[in-house]
């Protein structure tokens, strides 16, 4: 599941363009990610993360999206223009004078989540435990 931090400035930034985002960037981020292998988005598989920023942070600029995402050779290819895609669509609800940057990461990653643990809790209930892969 690819996750999406935004942090921004809230005295440039207003809360309708934060508000837009939230609506349209799952969708938009998931067309963006998708690639070949089989690899396929869709807009719930998107998670965003909004925070403000503080008066501590520095050289910020008003507006920072990271785009974590699973490292895929396929992936690697359309990076730029994943990344292009997203800023883009950030660029039509923010202010033309703000500053920002769009990061694309992909990184090594195993994920899991509560519904996978229940699983493997009932797994270990019903076949017993496991001490070794």
């Amino acid at each position: 599941m690819p996750l999406i931090q935004i942090r921004y400035n809230a005295s440039a930034i207003p809360v309708e363009a934060i508000s837009a985002l939230r609506e349209t960037l799952p969708a938009v981020a998931a067309k963006a990610l998708t690639c070949a292998d089989n690899i396929k988005c869709v807009p719930k598989d998107i998670m965003l993360e909004f925070e403000r920023m503080s008066a501590f942070d520095l050289n910020c600029k008003d507006i920072n999206i990271r785009v974590w995402a699973h490292d895929y050779p396929s992936r690697r290819e359309i990076l730029d223009l994943a990344r292009e895609h997203i800023a883009k669509e950030v660029l039509k609800h923010v202010p033309t004078e703000v500053s920002w940057y769009v990061w694309m990461l992909p990184m090594p990653s195993s994920y899991g989540s509560d519904a996978e643990q229940l699983f493997f809790s009932s797994s270990q209930l019903k076949y017993g435990t496991q001490s070794s892969l």
